[in-house]
């Protein structure tokens, strides 16, 4: 989560306040593991400020879907 933030140093611009949901599902047992990790679940749009590059800002990490498999030994 994060609250608004100015993106200029004279705080005239700001982007708005939000909030994303990770998730993350696993299994393991003594030979095998697995886990299912989703960041950004519900696909919340968000810009991210970047002050130091003169009041730019960049669009927030789309929904990404990450899985593991885990061999043991």
């Amino acid at each position: 989560a994060a609250s608004s933030q100015f993106v200029d140093s004279a705080n005239t611009f700001s982007t708005s306040g939000y909030f994303t949901v990770d998730a993350k599902l696993g299994y393991e047992n003594e030979q095998f593991a697995a886990t299912l990790n989703v960041k950004n679940l519900t696909g919340e749009e968000y810009f991210v400020p970047y002050a130091w590059f003169g009041g730019q800002v960049a669009p927030g990490a789309d929904r990404a879907l990450y899985g593991t498999l885990v061999y043991k030994y």
